[in-house]
């Protein structure tokens, strides 16, 4: 069961049933990280992360790749940058290069749609 923050910290509280991941614990709350969310759900569906810019940058983007071909036997990339807060503020599918799909919010409320959005692409 999974409850969102009400803070628009990027961040989802868990409950105690889920399997652990890369959780801190702040009082009694468990607090997962969106950043993590993302890196579990791309490991299930088989991407590979090809770039990582770290932390220390303005805003921190990852780029995974489709190991497997796509039926038309073009490479999938798919680019998500984070803000220094940890919400998803665009997400980005390429197919041999090209963007084929881009997600970005038109203002900065639009957090939950974009990183829904985003998800759905890996």
């Amino acid at each position: 069961m999974r409850r969102h923050c009400r803070q628009p910290c990027g961040a989802m509280y868990l409950a105690e049933t889920d399997p652990p991941a890369k959780m801190t614990m702040r009082g009694t709350a468990v607090h997962y990280e969106m950043l993590d969310l993302v890196r579990e759900r791309a490991n299930e569906k088989d991407w590979d992360l090809i770039f990582d810019s770290g932390p220390n940058a303005e805003y921190r983007t990852m780029v995974w790749e489709r190991p497997a071909l796509s039926v038309t036997g073009v490479v999938t990339e798919l680019e998500i940058g984070f803000s220094p807060d940890g919400r998803i503020i665009f997400s980005e599918r390429r197919r041999g290069g090209v963007a084929h799909k881009r997600v970005k919010p038109n203002n900065a409320f639009a957090s939950t749609d974009v990183c829904l959005a985003a998800l759905q692409m890996i």
